[in-house]
Parts: C-alpha cells; sequence; structure tokens
C-alpha cells in the first residue's frame, strides 16, 4: 500500500497559524514564551510569534535528523516551575506523540529534585494531529488518522524527497 501525499501551501501554513492563534485565544492561554522545535516546528513557531508579539525560543527535539538524543532545554521548565511562566510548544505535525512525551519526560526529570512539574502552564500545538499519537494535542488545525489513510504530509518548507 503507498502512501498518499497531502501538500500544504504557504497559504495553506499560513491560515493553520491564524486558525491556531483564534484557538488560544478562545482558550484564554496567554504563553510568555512560544517554543518551536526542530525541525518542522520551527515556522509555524516564527509565524505565531510574529502574529502575537509573544518572545520565540526553539528546542532541538528532532529524532528524525540524528542519532543523538534531542536537546535538553533546561531553563524552560525552571521558568514555568519557578515563575509560573506558560509556554506554548508547537511542531509542524504530533505524528506518534513521541517528541511531545520526550519533552514531558525530559522536563519532569530536570525538576525531580523539586516538586513534580505541573503541565497546566505548557501546552503543545501543532498544524497537524494524527488521532494515533500517544500524546494529546491541545491546539491543532487538522486532524488526520493515519490508520485509516496513510498520508504523508508535505510542507512548503520541505523538499519533495523529504
Amino acid at each position: 500500500m503507498s502512501v498518499s501525499k497531502r501538500y500544504f501551501s504557504w497559504k495553506d501554513v499560513e491560515t493553520a497559524c491564524l486558525y491556531l492563534k483564534c484557538q488560544i485565544e478562545e482558550a484564554n492561554f496567554k504563553p510568555d514564551y512560544i517554543v518551536g522545535l526542530t525541525r518542522g516546528g520551527l515556522v509555524p513557531a516564527v509565524i505565531l510569534s510574529h502574529l502575537t508579539g509573544i518572545k520565540l525560543a526553539t528546542v532541538d527535539a528532532s529524532f528524525r535528523d540524528s542519532n543523538l538524543s534531542p536537546e535538553s532545554n533546561l531553563w524552560l521548565p525552571e521558568e514555568v516551575h519557578f515563575s509560573d511562566k506558560k509556554v506554548l510548544i508547537i511542531d509542524d505535525i504530533n505524528d506518534s506523540g513521541k517528541t511531545f512525551n520526550w519533552i514531558k519526560s525530559d522536563w519532569a526529570q530536570s525538576l525531580s529534585t523539586f516538586e513534580e512539574l505541573e503541565f497546566d502552564n505548557i501546552k503543545f500545538a501543532t498544524l497537524v494531529h494524527n488521532k494515533g499519537s500517544c500524546e494529546p494535542t491541545d491546539f491543532s488545525f487538522l486532524t488526520i488518522n493515519k490508520l485509516e489513510k496513510d498520508e504523508w504530509i508535505v510542507y512548503p518548507w520541505e523538499s519533495e524527497n523529504d
């Protein structure tokens, strides 16, 4: 069985980011930081940062591009925990949930000598959410179900061969 491809244009990405901005505002969630995850979350994070005026941070959390473990940005969970800051973490797709699961685990372990990290001030957003993911997404533009239809999402910043 071949995998079908769904292409996002730059206009689709802009529309998705505007939609996410509206969802976030409707939820009355006001993040202090927007965190873009490498690679796919960087573009939507920059767009959302411009739309909202919220500070941008990045985390290297790519499992696809490296055999190394992702980067552990410990200042972010400490900022959330000790200063009651709010963080919106964004990626292009929540496919399996592995990336969001890694962030939750890494950040919880980083503060394990203190109290348990509560994720009330940390929300996750994606352009595309796969229903089969093991981790939920708080905000998303499009939901797909790869168990029903295996789709590969192609974003405008990717090459045809990615």
